[in-house]
This record gives structure tokens, sequence and C-alpha cells, in this order.
């Protein structure tokens, strides 16, 4: 048995909130279970019921009190958006403490550091997954590419490509680049103050696939890639809006993306979207 501190009771109701959850968990969690979380994290959990999703109960809530509120989706790395949006009626102390089966989702940052080592996260916001926060990084490594679109691309084509509505939830910036001195690659979302960096290039790491071994890159200056024929066109930061997929023909596509893939299966066994950046770094 789980012996729970006191929690502040609530004093006041809102009638309306909008979030955006940090994170869900893997499983269903009752409510005995739900306050041991909420007491590791030092908040107060807010129970209720979705329309959509059945009982669920929020940690770290901005506003623990609040009475109806709609929800989107979590947002995932490589994932097509917020998705739908849902509906949320709270319960009362009494009511939720009757319920075994929440649905769990948090919203901040906090509540993932607290919880970790007690929970399976089912899905992370791209905000706080590390395969994002790691496209930015400015030190010396590896591009791994995250995908691969199909067919061949002018120099013109892929510009206009990049600058594409579809491409604004990402930077739209793309580079041009010598691979193994073999194969000539656009890549779209790497940033050209990043090329100083980038020291090798991997191809795109594909479920139940061997990794791909680090090529060498040597990027190109305009006026050499305008004289180019044809590029492949890769895709280094995978944040896409819904429907990109159906849009266009997608070659390749990061390991991590597949529903089969098990985010648990590591060295450490912990998470890999929340492992640090030395640790999420392929050798």
């Amino acid at each position: 048995m789980i012996l729970l501190g006191k929690v502040k009771e609530r004093k006041e109701e809102v009638k309306y909130g909008v979030n955006d959850p940090a994170f869900s968990l893997d499983g269903k969690y009752s409510y005995n279970e739900v306050e041991f979380l909420a007491q590791k994290i030092g908040s107060i959990a807010t129970y209720g019921f979705s329309a959509e999703n059945g009982p669920v109960a929020f940690l770290d809530l901005y506003n623990p009190n609040v009475k109806e509120l709609t929800f989107n989706g979590v947002w995932e790395y490589g994932k097509h958006g917020l998705g739908n949006e849902y509906s949320f009626e709270s319960y009362c102390k009494e009511q939720a403490q009757n319920i075994q089966n929440f649905t769990v989702y948090g919203t901040t940052k906090k509540a993932i550091i607290k919880i970790r080592d007690f929970v399976k996260f089912e899905k992370i916001s791209l905000f706080f997954d590390s395969r994002y926060k790691i496209k930015s990084a400015k030190i010396p490594k590896v591009a791994d590419m995250m995908a691969m679109l199909d067919g061949r691309y002018s120099y013109s084509r892929a510009i206009y490509f990049a600058s594409k509505e579809e491409f604004k939830m990402v930077d739209n910036s793309i580079v041009f680049a010598i691979v193994d001195d073999k194969f000539l690659a656009g890549i779209i979302g790497l940033k050209k103050e990043q090329v100083p960096y980038i020291k090798g290039f991997r191809d795109v790491y594909e479920f139940d696939e061997d990794i791909p071994k680090i090529r060498s890159i040597e990027f190109l200056p305009e006026k050499r890639a305008k004289k180019v024929k044809y590029f492949r066109l890769y895709i280094y930061d995978y944040v896409l809006p819904y429907g990109f997929e159906d849009m266009y023909d997608i070659l390749k596509i990061d390991r991590t993306f597949n529903s089969h893939f098990d985010f648990y299966n590591t060295k450490s066994g912990k998470d890999l979207r929340l492992l640090k950046r030395k640790e999420l770094l392929i050798k």
C-alpha cells in the first residue's frame, strides 16, 4: 500500500481552460496510483471524464481546479501535429476515488523529470523529446537523416520544395552536399549555421535494418550547387504537419517513427526520448 501525504483542498473552480499535454502515460492508472505520482511531482491531480477517452487524470495542470476544458493530443516528434481536440469535465473527489482506469496526461517538464523512474511514457511532446532537441545542437557531430523522399530533384525544384507551405513547421533552410564522393544530397531543415559543426553524414536508420555507416560529407557553395543536375532529397529535422506523408512519397523514414519501435530498448533501459544528448548520439 502506498501511503499518501496530505494535499491541499481545492478552493475555486474555473470553467474553461485549454491545454496541450507534455506527455501521456502508457497503460491505465488507479486513483491511488495517480495520487502517488502527483505527490512525487508536488502538485494536485485533476480527475475527470472525456467523451473521447473515458476517465482522464491530469498531472501538474496549470490550474488544478478547472471544471471543464478542451485539450489536444500530445504532439509527438515526427507525427502529424496536435491531432484531435478532446473534451474534459472534472469529477469530484468521491467520484474519482472509485475509478481504476484513468488515462493519465501531464503538462510540464517538471512532471516528466519527477516521475520518469516510476512510469512508462506512451507519448512525449516534441518540445521535451531529445530527438527534436538534438537537431538544434551546435556541436561537432554526425548529421543523422530522419527521412528521404523518393525521386531526384533539380536545384531549383529542391529550393521550391523546401519553401513550400508544408514545410512551414520546420526551418525552411536547405543545404547541398556531396556524400562520400558518391552522390549529391539536398538536406531540408539543416541550418546553414550548423554546417561548420557537421563532421559526417548518416543515411536514414530504418526499422529492422542495420545502422548505416558514417560517410564523409562536403557541403557545396550555392554557385556550385546550381550547376548540379539532380539531388537526392533528405529531411534532417522531421517536424511536419498533418497529411504530409499522403502528399509526398517517403522512400525511407527513421526507425523511431515505426509504430513497433520500443523507446525503452536502450542500453540503460531508459526512454530514448529522454536520454541526454551524449547518450543519444549514435557512434
